[in-house]
């Protein structure tokens, strides 16, 4: 037989959901504030933007990214970062 359920009980139902939904909440804010840092996608309004990436070997990497109106390219490697400013982009925004 199944036993119902008391008021104390209800009330430990609700205390959890109630946890349970904060927490959601809270991750959801965090994504939406540092997701973007972590998939490149720019935040709205934001001055720099990554146009493309390659991949070149192992530990060797280009970024193409426009800030404010210029292109700048960017090398990582494993033994350091080189930067170069290409000029002003395109009106077709064709890297």
């Amino acid at each position: 037989m199944q036993e119902v359920i008391s008021g104390p009980d209800i009330g430990r139902v609700v205390a959890v959901f109630t946890v349970v939904a904060g927490l959601a909440v809270v991750a959801g804010l965090a994504l939406r504030k540092f997701l973007p840092k972590f998939t490149g996608v720019p935040l709205a309004g934001s001055a720099v933007r990554i146009v493309e990436r390659a991949n070149l070997g192992p530990g060797t990497r280009v970024h193409l990214l426009q800030v404010e109106g210029e292109r700048v390219l960017v090398a990582e490697s494993r033994t350091g970062v080189a930067v170069t400013v290409l000029g002003k982009s395109s009106a077709t925004g064709q890297p």
